[in-house]
């Protein structure tokens, strides 16, 4: 814009000389179609509010470390003509909070549009977000602008290497989750699976009485039947920052143990569920993993769990939202240790994320706690039992 001022001021300087110096009647119309035109121009392109949307379109999904290309479209709804246009497009992974930044500039046709190619690399995993800063906008002879708040639609998949890490099946046992055991605790309807046997109560189902019993007891009885329980696994991924956030390396592989533990255990045929504070809505969220199909449903989620300020751990999270849960089985991905006071009888395996690894896999009360790094991920998790 100072060049275009530049400009015009010298245009004006010798308009205004010529008019001096010959002071025709060409030259005082050329003077004031100079000054009438421009602030003309200037006073339509404010009195019109812009229409301008942008849209960010990348392939659905990339690998980290590698460059991808995608396009930046400006739409331009309104009659005016944009010769100008400029604003900062801000791309944002919702794991780490790494933020990158593209300077874009471009002009726009009247009710058209233009597309403007761009390229981004990300070291790490998450799902990026893209944002702009108020896009200004200039009158078409570019000495003054508007500035307008515009949405930004897109955003492109950064996916974990779970590929790459070659973990052992995990000795899971029997937790496939649509087994099932019995409680020994309380009667259920499973009539294959007999509970106990207790004397009839008027309102109790003919179908429920026992009859050889019957006969040789002498007296109505009836066959209780077992109260089936799933067998279960519970998958927990910590988004609580407390006073300091771990650095984009520890987040990105707390991410990337996250799913390789969900993805080992898919390959095994035992389903699970996975759950985490979403800090954004700030409520549990969790979902039920049963196949392929599940896991790239929620793939999305899981890449936006974003990490944020919060003094409660995930497991704190998880018993205050489910106090009746019972769980075989929970496995929390943490980069601190979490209070263990209100702990259940529940199997509990920590996998702690360290930037080095302080120490090796220990026991603290009820639970088992495996240190990972970041460089070291493959090698940590080797032969995880669950």
């Amino acid at each position: 814009m100072i060049r275009a001022w530049t400009c015009y001021l010298i245009w004006l300087a010798a308009v205004l000389g010529a008019n001096i110096f010959l002071n025709t009647a060409e030259t005082a119309l050329l003077l004031i179609l100079s000054i009438v035109i421009p602030l003309i121009g200037i006073v339509i392109y404010f009195a019109v509010p812009p229409a301008i949307s942008i849209k960010v379109t990348f392939p659905e999904s990339t690998d980290k470390k590698q460059t991808v290309k995608g396009e930046i479209w400006i739409q331009n709804r309104s009659i005016l003509p944009y010769i100008r246009v400029c604003f900062s497009l801000y791309g944002k992974n919702q794991i780490t909070g790494e933020t990158m930044e593209f300077l874009i500039k471009g002009s726009v046709p009247s009710r058209g549009a233009t597309r403007l190619s761009v390229k981004m690399r990300d070291d790490f995993c998450g799902k990026i977000t893209f944002s702009a800063s108020p896009v200004k906008v200039y009158d078409m002879f570019l000495l003054s602008f508007r500035k307008k708040s515009v949405p930004v639609e897109g955003s492109i998949l950064v996916l974990p290497d779970w590929l790459s890490h070659e973990i052992p099946p995990f000795f899971a046992g029997e937790t496939d989750i649509e087994a099932t055991e019995y409680a020994s605790d309380q009667p259920g309807i499973d009539r294959s699976e007999p509970f106990g046997y207790r004397e009839y109560h008027p309102g109790d189902s003919p179908k429920d009485i026992h009859w050889k019993l019957t006969q040789k007891l002498g007296h109505m009885t009836v066959r209780e039947g077992g109260n089936p329980v799933s067998k279960s696994v519970l998958l927990l991924l910590d988004t609580s920052a407390g006073e300091q956030r771990p650095d984009y390396a520890l987040r990105d592989s707390m991410l990337e143990a996250f799913v390789t533990v969900s993805r080992n255990l898919l390959s095994q045929g035992t389903a699970h569920t996975m759950a985490w504070q979403d800090q954004n809505k700030r409520e549990w969220v969790s979902y039920d993993i049963r196949s392929e199909d599940d896991f790239g449903s929620v793939l999305s989620q899981i890449l936006s769990a974003s990490m944020e300020q919060d003094q409660i751990s995930c497991l704190e999270h998880y018993w205050e939202n489910c106090p009746d849960d019972r769980v075989d089985n929970v496995i929390c991905v943490l980069h601190t240790m979490p209070s263990l006071e209100m702990a259940r009888d529940q199997k509990i395996t920590i996998l702690l994320a360290e930037s080095q690894k302080k120490h090796d896999r220990y026991r603290e009360g009820s639970a088992e706690i495996v240190p990972f790094t970041p460089q070291e991920l493959q090698d940590d998790l080797f032969c995880l039992s669950i």
